[in-house]
């Protein structure tokens, strides 16, 4: 989950409608509730990537690079981490790191790291790397935090979020 505090609440929307001709009105109210994780179109699959997507990457080494991190990616997060059975996950941020576990030199690292975040394939938030979920997804939800940090950068993810999701997901963005 993500390591920083999550919105909570409900909005509450009230609409009146008004029949000038018998001056009877109703009245509507509505509350949302924000949610804590969002559910993506992923076609039921825990592991999904989304061919049509990866169809941007060009470079067959930058895919076979994005593979490769591919075994980093924590369940429903998205952020790059070694994990281990019973303890704290290591996060994955420098580059000779990565280096070392996926068998690359951290310059190429660098370079691939670059291209990839240009891409709007990889994030950094809060000095964390986080693979897009639109790419690369582990679980059916990912946090809607998150989700909303990389909506700013890449518009094209709401496309794969479910449309009243994205909607309810606007409507915080407006009033917070």
């Amino acid at each position: 989950m993500p390591h920083y505090g999550n919105k909570k609440g409900n909005l509450v929307s009230q609409q009146f409608i008004l029949d000038p001709e018998t001056g009877v009105y109703d009245e509507f109210e509505k509350e949302i509730t924000y949610q804590e994780m969002v559910v993506l179109k992923t076609k039921g699959n825990t592991f999904h990537l989304y061919h049509d997507r990866l169809e941007i990457i060009e470079s067959p080494h930058l895919f076979f690079f994005l593979r490769k991190l591919a075994q980093f990616i924590e369940y429903q997060t998205g952020r790059l981490t070694i994990g281990y059975v019973g303890r704290t996950p290591v996060l994955l941020k420098s580059n000779s790191l990565i280096g070392k576990h996926i068998g690359v030199d951290r310059k190429t690292v660098g370079e691939n790291l670059k291209k990839l975040k240009k891409m709007n394939i990889i994030f950094k938030i809060e000095g964390a790397l986080y693979i897009n979920p639109t790419f690369i997804q582990y679980g059916k939800e990912f946090p809607t935090d998150l989700l909303e940090i990389m909506m700013q950068k890449d518009k094209t993810i709401r496309k794969y979020v479910p449309f009243k999701t994205a909607q309810n997901m606007s409507y915080y963005k407006r009033v917070s």
